[in-house]
């Protein structure tokens, strides 16, 4: 079982143009919605769930392009959007920007092929949800309670900041932010990243978001800004190389978001192969600095003969790597560099077992397991989309996981902190493979770094002072359905995360036809939730529309 086809809503009103972008994604293994008209594209929006919208800008009508991004995000908030425009009028960059799109693409004989809109839009929709992503794990903390009043308020300010950055991102592509205007933006920015990264106490929240909020404004106004004090470690020469990576789309959004940071930390730059491999591309001089080359110093290493050959993903502590085999033309295998833990050692224990592990070695620290290119073991973070899925279609998807969960349950057993990351794709669907007592300070104090500082909010409120029960994995259930369902990331459970600290049950408005259960899972009230989770899936089977109980 696997998530359906990514769906695409194009709206463009030259008949020949719409046909042949709408063939090329089509050639492209995606589904198509081809609309001529703003009300058709918002109609289609309201009807159905898309993953992305891509929209040209000058049509006829009261509603242009930007304008039905604009009402279609207010109807799928969570929708990636691209703005495409053969006219570089200085409104439309900032009407972009202001809309929140994910990218922006100038058409014509100076601007995008097919071959660049494919590539800009695999990036869009393989965007990492913020919290998931290596670059927030850089984040420092002090102590226990004082990171839970950070968290308390720590959605509304990375919101502000994502918001800046994808600002940043949109005006920067056409050419609206130059380079001597984007310099004299990043010398501020340098203040508020590092301290974000740094960020401690529940006081400095306010004043890095109004910060944030500040740069958004002078996005949209290009207003000179005041000088500020800061030891410079930039140059207009870095800044305009940047610049131009982005534009021609050697860069992408998360980068953009990522270069400061790296630039001003070197530990952040050693956080993984990933972030020094990001760094060089933006801040790297190999000539000045006498850096390796390789970026990666572990490309061309070998593991069992094979020999390693590029960086695949980086996600927390564990790496992955493509391994080319030592005879020619037989297929590379999948490398996986794996912190030694308790709970690595029972995984690899398992998947000796069942035979998918080719190989593996400790060096220092870590496992070096080689496995068939095939077998790479996926989890629910996999199926976290934008746009979500439709009700019907994921309920009926997520039975295996209920059931193994109430499995669980009457054996006496439960957990407390479950997240998309720990519940495992299996021929029969998404189950959870390890079950046990989930201790929440170990969030804090053992896991912080590997998880990531929203991951708390998978974790049931009344654990912190009532304990663990079977109540609070249906909590974390309810936030798994949504996440899913509306295709949120963690970032994007505003709504959630106020309403747990405030004592009060969230609305879920986006979640449709699912609002209903969704909001009792997740009650800031365990007693107030379903007795069990075999009745908060009936609960939601009944709401999605399917007939009748099930046992």
């Amino acid at each position: 079982m696997t998530p359906a086809q990514t769906s695409i809503l194009l709206l463009e009103d030259d008949d020949n143009l719409r046909e042949v972008l709408a063939m090329t994604l089509e050639d492209a293994n995606y589904q198509v919605t081809a609309c001529r008209r703003p009300e058709d594209a918002i109609a289609a929006a309201k009807a159905q769930r898309f993953q992305l919208f891509i929209t040209d800008v000058r049509m006829a009508g009261s509603t242009d392009g930007v304008g039905a991004l604009v009402i279609i995000k207010g109807i799928r908030r969570t929708i990636r959007t691209i703005v495409i425009t053969g006219y570089a009028s200085e409104d439309v960059p900032v009407r972009a920007m202001k809309a929140q799109a994910d990218d922006y693409l100038l058409k014509g004989d100076q601007g995008f092929g097919i071959g660049e809109l494919l590539r800009v839009i695999k990036r869009v929709l393989e965007r990492e949800p913020v919290s998931a992503s290596w670059g927030d794990r850089l984040r420092r903390w002090v102590s226990m309670p004082s990171r839970m009043l950070v968290e308390a308020r720590l959605p509304e300010l990375e919101q502000e900041r994502q918001n800046f950055f994808d600002q940043f991102f949109v005006g920067l592509r056409p050419g609206h932010i130059n380079p001597e205007n984007a310099y004299q933006i990043w010398r501020r920015l340098q203040e508020y990243e590092l301290k974000f990264h740094q960020i401690s106490q529940p006081s400095q929240v306010d004043v890095l978001r109004t910060g944030y909020r500040a740069l958004s404004q002078h996005l949209l106004t290009t207003a000179p800004l005041p000088e500020v004090e800061w030891k410079d470690q930039l140059t207009r020469e870095q800044i305009s190389r940047i610049v131009r990576q982005l534009r021609e789309g050697k860069v992408s959004s998360e980068q953009l978001r990522l270069a400061t940071i790296l630039l001003l930390d070197p530990t952040a730059r050693r956080n993984s192969a990933e972030a020094f491999a990001c760094y060089q591309l933006l801040w790297g001089d190999a000539e000045s600095t006498g850096e390796p080359s390789p970026v990666d110093p572990r490309i061309g290493l070998t593991v069992a003969g094979h020999r390693i050959a590029e960086l695949l993903e980086s996600r927390g502590d564990v790496e992955r790597y493509r391994a080319l085999a030592p005879k020619a033309g037989a297929e590379p295998r999948l490398l996986e560099i794996i912190p030694v833990t308790p709970e690595s050692s029972s995984a690899l224990a398992r998947a000796k077992e069942r035979g998918s592990l080719r190989h593996g070695e400790r060096r220092e620290n870590h496992f070096w397991v080689l496995r068939d290119w095939h077998t790479r073991e996926q989890t629910l973070s996999d199926w976290l989309r934008p746009g979500g899925y439709d009700a019907v279609e994921l309920v009926a998807n997520l039975r295996p996981l209920f059931e193994a969960i109430y499995q669980f349950h009457h054996q006496g057993l439960y957990d407390g902190g479950l997240n998309l990351g720990r519940i495992h794709l299996t021929a029969r669907g998404p189950v959870v493979e390890e079950f046990a007592s989930f201790l929440p300070w170990r969030l804090f104090l053992e896991r912080g770094k590997a998880m990531g500082g929203v991951q708390v909010f998978y974790i049931a409120p009344e654990i912190f002072h009532d304990g663990l029960g079977p109540a609070s994995d249906q909590y974390s259930l309810g936030v798994i359905v949504y996440q899913l369902l509306t295709g949120s990331s963690s970032q994007d459970l505003t709504q959630l995360m106020q309403a747990r600290f405030n004592g009060q049950t969230p609305d879920l408005v986006d979640a449709e036809k699912l609002a209903a259960p969704l909001r009792q899972m997740v009650h800031h009230d365990p007693s107030r939730r379903y007795a069990n989770v075999g009745l908060a899936w009936q609960a939601l089977r009944q709401a999605a529309g399917f007939q009748g109980a099930e046992a």
